[in-house]
């Protein structure tokens, strides 16, 4: 995820296209789901670590769309939101299912 975001940083800051900002987010979406995904999983089987890993880069995914968004030209705004919303909806999946790690869980601050 975090290569992914910093792809999309470079982007905004080159002055990319809308196409290539919509590209870039949906990679970064595949990227959360996956991770997501992938952590759910190994929790499930007892291993409660990479669902913290993956809280942890979905939030600094989050500050960094954030802070991109008061950058980015109005165009890209919507494929920013749209991404931003989505990490949203991963965090919960994560939360809502518990982190399983004592005292990790959605009070943790961002």
């Amino acid at each position: 995820m975090e290569e992914r975001g910093q792809e999309m940083e470079r982007s905004l800051k080159a002055g990319k296209s809308q196409q290539v900002a919509e590209a870039l987010s949906r990679r970064l979406m595949l990227a959360a789901q996956k991770a997501v995904d992938q952590a759910l999983e190994l929790r499930a089987q007892g291993n409660p670590r990479p669902s913290v890993r993956a809280l942890v880069a979905l939030r600094a995914a989050q500050r960094r769309l954030d802070r991109l968004s008061s950058q980015a030209p109005p165009a890209v705004l919507p494929s920013i939101q749209r991404l931003r919303r989505f990490l949203d909806q991963q965090e919960l999946r994560l939360l809502d299912r518990g982190v399983g790690v004592a005292g990790f869980t959605g009070a943790v601050n961002r």
